[in-house]
């Protein structure tokens, strides 16, 4: 059956809700899903090749646990021998009536998921295509995680920073899930930070006492997981890398329908083995279009999994008239990042923090009369629905500037205005480590990049060391002209990110936005060497320890 619903919303997991990952909540009671049990085959048991370690932590988390298990079943077909790892349930909830501190749901969760229902979405996820299944409680007995949890139940706040497991820094690998559950920034500056990161850390403690048991059972020559900064697969990720095991981790591309692997994060996007075999390539007719076309449909807010402007303000004579901009002076524009994100965290360079950095632009810039300065807030803290950002940059620069300097612009995450109309009628760009600034750069735009971005350090930006130097290159930008050699190096670059970093997955629909997943093909020779050239490359990839990139088109 064509797109047959892969139903795992109805069959597998009842009970379950994330705004992102599971799309809307539904109530029905599970049944057997025939969707995946039609590509799987007697023989898919076992192998007796390189044993394969998948982290599906999350069971409801199903679009993730759908390309999961797939992979898994082609590394199968391929030879390997795969195990899938679950979470039992029973971990602490983040706060109390919310959901649990394993990162399935966040704070803005109205209704909370249930472990069981979680549980046996992953379970069954992966026996359909008959898959081993390891579940959390036969690695760490519930007496024992209990035990465990209840001596970080009574740490204080520094402690809590401080905890450190089975020789894991469980307080820094907790950070990063705490701010992405809370949705803000700033931890010292939130209310629940405290219990929240108690919680978390109750839950990395049981995971530090699981990993090791984990790996000893499986023996992985590879591990597979989702992005590698979540506490949980941070954890299992840290005990693999001390053992010496590759571990190969997998993000959601900017495309819907697309995947990125590495063997570092993959959301830091780090493509620098083919930077280095293209740099120096022009790009053809063909390449040259189809990157127009991309970006083109990014301007529109498409092809992408949200559409942060389902309308917008394009005129330049509007933007610049609405914002009460002089043409007289030399405009640089500032993106922001949302700075929860997993991704974006820890990517500080030049200065302490992203806000840090947004505080010192405006300082530079109230110190200047021949400059204007518009700062573009990112549109995802309001416009993603269930991830609000709660410590919104607009709220923290008020408090730090009750009045802006006269030749300073903020720009709300709210505005209608186009950010492509800004870079457009900009001198230069400043990002932290926003893609816009690629953007830019394609453009030709001098930009300043302050912090540890992917695209830093390509020839093609401006990359201060500290506060010093970006101010320096900041006044070098404003006074460049846009720059040929500049446009086709980052264009390069963009094209390798865009279509040979990113991998089409046509063999799952992924429905934005409510990420129902659908599988669109139900012969099972899909799974096969040969049968689908995703699977294959990364396949291959994983198994041999090759690069991910897709080939040159």
């Amino acid at each position: 059956m064509i797109r047959q619903s892969l139903g795992l919303l109805r069959d597998y997991a009842c009970d379950l809700l994330d705004p992102l990952k599971l799309g809307h909540f539904v109530r029905q009671p599970p049944a057997i899903s025939q969707a995946l049990v039609e590509l799987a085959r007697s023989t898919d048991s076992a192998r007796h090749g390189p044993r394969v370690l998948v982290v599906s932590f999350r069971g409801g988390w199903l679009l993730h646990g759908t390309w999961e298990a797939l992979i898994a079943a082609a590394l199968n077909r391929r030879g390997a021998n795969c195990a899938v790892f679950v979470c039992s349930g029973g971990l602490p909830e983040a706060l109390p009536g919310r959901a649990r501190a394993c990162g399935i749901a966040n704070v803005h969760a109205k209704q909370v998921p249930r472990c069981r229902a979680c549980r046996r979405a992953g379970v069954s996820v992966a026996r359909a295509l008959r898959l081993p299944v390891i579940l959390t409680d036969e690695l760490v007995d519930p007496a024992m995680q209990e035990n465990l949890m209840k001596r970080v139940a009574t740490l204080d706040l520094d402690s809590l920073r401080r905890l450190h497991h089975r020789g894991h820094p469980i307080g820094e690998f907790a950070a990063n899930s705490v701010r992405w559950f809370l949705c803000v920034g700033d931890l010292d500056g939130a209310r629940e930070a405290e219990d929240v990161l108690r919680s978390f850390a109750q839950s990395a403690v049981v995971m530090a006492e699981a990993a090791p048991v984990l790996l000893d059972r499986v023996q992985p020559e590879v591990v597979l997981m989702l992005n590698g900064l979540f506490c949980a697969e941070r954890i299992v990720k840290a005990e693999a890398e001390r053992r010496g095991i590759r571990v190969v981790s997998y993000e959601r591309g900017f495309e819907p329908d697309t995947l990125c692997f590495s063997r570092g994060v993959p959301g830091y996007y780090d493509i620098d083995p083919l930077w280095r075999e293209v740099e120096d390539v022009p790009l053809s007719l063909a390449q040259e279009t189809r990157l127009d076309n991309y970006l083109a449909a990014r301007k529109k807010g498409l092809r992408a999994p949200y559409n942060y402007w389902p309308t917008m303000t394009e005129s330049e004579e509007e933007v610049i008239l609405s914002l009460g901009l002089s043409t007289d002076r030399h405009i640089a524009v500032l993106f922001s990042n949302i700075t929860w994100d997993s991704a974006a965290q820890d990517r500080d360079c030049a200065f302490r923090s992203m806000y840090a950095w947004v505080v010192e632009c405006i300082r530079l810039f109230g110190s200047m009369e021949d400059a204007q300065l518009v700062v573009r807030i990112h549109p995802a803290e309001v416009r993603v629905p269930g991830w609000e950002t709660r410590d919104p940059l607009m709220n923290r620069l008020a408090a730090s500037f009750p009045k802006l300097p006269p030749n300073v612009r903020v720009v709300s995450s709210t505005s209608e205005l186009s950010s492509y109309t800004l870079m457009n009628i900009s001198r230069c760009g400043l990002v932290y480590t926003s893609t816009a600034g690629l953007e830019m750069a394609m453009g030709g735009i001098p930009v300043v990049v302050a912090g540890r971005v992917h695209y830093a350090g390509k020839g093609f930006t401006l990359d201060p060391a500290d506060p010093e130097d970006f101010a320096r290159l900041t006044m070098q930008a404003l006074g460049s002209p846009r720059s040929a050699s500049v446009r086709d190096r980052a264009r390069r670059y963009g094209h390798a990110l865009f279509f040979r970093y990113f991998h089409q997955f046509p063999l799952v629909s992924e429905n934005t936005p409510d990420f129902m997943p659908t599988l669109n093909s139900s012969d099972s020779a899909v799974l096969d060497p040969g049968g689908d050239p995703t699977l294959d490359r990364v396949c291959e990839a994983i198994l041999s320890n090759s690069e991910f990139f897709a080939p040159g088109a």
